[in-house]
């Protein structure tokens, strides 16, 4: 999975706790780090995408985009993250060529997230 948060601390506690529930993480500050992440050959394999929406640069509707076009998987599995939700998250959410994206409030308990990424990868 790929992780994208811009705060620290917020990316290092979900980075472990994914981790210890057994994900692989992938993690990265910006969208454009985590594209370079990605750049490989072959690329790595992910099973979802977790993002925060309001990052430095790309925000996180224009990263899922561009790791799915990159990946070549439309349905990648996406989960916006915020403490800021409106109707730009709303409509990108149900838009045509959207996949799977939910949102997650922040702050979210990582349970939820969790429970969540399980039901969107099942």
């Amino acid at each position: 999975m790929l992780l994208v948060d811009d705060e620290d601390v917020v990316r290092r506690v979900a980075e472990r706790a994914l981790l210890r529930r057994g994900w692989q993480v992938l993690a990265a500050a910006t969208g454009e780090e985590s594209l370079e992440l990605l750049a490989g050959e072959p690329p790595p394999r992910l099973v979802a995408v977790v993002a925060d929406l309001i990052l430095p640069g790309m925000d996180g509707i224009a990263l899922v985009r561009a790791v799915r076009d990159r990946l070549g998987r439309p349905g990648l599995p996406a989960v916006l993250v915020s403490a800021y939700a409106g109707e730009g998250v709303r409509a990108a959410l149900t838009e045509p060529g959207s996949g799977d994206t939910r949102f997650l409030a922040k702050p979210y308990d990582i349970k939820d997230l969790s429970s969540l990424l399980v039901e969107l990868t099942l």
